[in-house]
């Protein structure tokens, strides 16, 4: 607990273990903590496995988002992107602040925190862009069961890089399901699990107290498979080949 990033883990000041604050730890990559003992202990923290996973999450989703808005750039006048469970959208302004369209997308970024996304309007969002970036405080989960009465429109890219890890099959598949009735056709759904190469999920489970749900590639495919993408779902993974990703396009 001299960590900082194991105290604030276990003790969850926002009410669940990855917040975006914790994220920007492990993003900042910075250790510190109570002595020097907080300090190496902070610094093993920010280079485990799960750590190390998050920040080639990050790359990752910048890669995939600029790899689909390229393709779908010549079929559609406003390349629409909704990010679930945003947190504070390190990955889309990494993207937005390299992309040379950004006047062509229009961003919708929902979160059941409001802090989260006061940390984006005030420390993210002011790199020079050109997109549509709209913040919405709502819970995801919401919207998957179909109790927010927004009408968000068909996107082209629907994204949520670690809102499945805390979702059991079930409703994972009818997150799923969600996503796919709001893509347009050709549109393509980007999800984040983790999977069992974390080889820090006993520390996670049982000491920081921060349960996720690790999941295969054939775990993954399965829960697609029940759903109208059926089999035609991708399985990637982030550099460390730790966080997986199913990328799924809606066909006719």
């Amino acid at each position: 607990m001299r960590s900082r990033f194991a105290e604030r883990a276990y003790y969850k000041p926002r009410g669940y273990a990855g917040d975006f604050q914790m994220m920007e730890m492990i993003y900042n990559n910075e250790p510190a903590g109570d002595g020097k003992l907080g300090k190496l202990m902070d610094a093993w923290c920010l280079e485990s496995t799960a750590a190390r996973a998050v920040r080639g999450r990050r790359a990752f989703l910048k890669e995939q988002l600029n790899i689909l808005c390229e393709k779908r750039r010549s079929s559609a006048n406003l390349i629409r992107i909704m990010n679930l469970a945003c947190g504070s959208n390190r990955e889309l302004f990494d993207f937005l602040i390299t992309y040379p369209h950004t006047g062509l997308i229009a961003v919708l970024c929902i979160d059941a925190d409001v802090q989260a996304l006061e940390y984006t309007n005030r420390h993210v969002n002011v790199v020079p862009h050109s997109a549509s970036v709209r913040l919405m405080n709502d819970n995801v989960v919401r919207w998957v069961l179909g109790r927010m009465r927004h009408n968000f429109g068909p996107q082209d890219i629907i994204y949520s890089a670690g809102l499945a890890d805390y979702l059991d099959d079930r409703m994972c598949a009818t997150l799923i399901n969600r996503c796919h009735a709001h893509l347009e056709e050709g549109g393509a759904l980007i999800l984040g699990n983790f999977g069992h190469k974390n080889h820090n999920k006993a520390f996670l489970d049982q000491i920081l107290q921060w349960r996720l749900i690790h999941r295969t590639e054939e775990d993954l495919k399965g829960i697609f498979a029940k759903t109208p993408f059926g089999a035609n779902v991708a399985i990637k993974a982030e550099e460390n080949g730790v966080n997986l990703f199913a990328i799924a396009v809606k066909t006719k």
